[in-house]
């Protein structure tokens, strides 16, 4: 569970289209989009994921952390790469 199964996951998720849907829906929880991700065969967890939001916090809106907080409904923008 790395920085760069996340980074793939994003690398490949804009072609993915049914993944990406069931990842962004509205309301979903960190969690159920990692089980989704899983289901797709990416590597990753909560750890990873926090590890990987942790390090571009920098890059990262107030609003986009505040969504995160607590297990806060999945906010799109974090799965989109850029």
């Amino acid at each position: 569970m790395s920085h760069a199964e996340i980074d793939r996951l994003l690398a490949e998720l804009e072609g993915q289209l049914a993944l990406r849907a069931a990842m962004t829906r509205p309301g979903v929880t960190l969690d159920e989009a990692i089980l989704h991700a899983r289901a797709a065969g990416y590597g990753i967890d909560r750890r990873a994921v926090q590890s990987w939001i942790l390090s571009r916090q920098g890059e990262m809106s107030a609003e986009q952390l505040d969504g995160l907080a607590g297990g806060a409904a999945f906010p799109l923008t974090v799965f989109t790469a850029g």
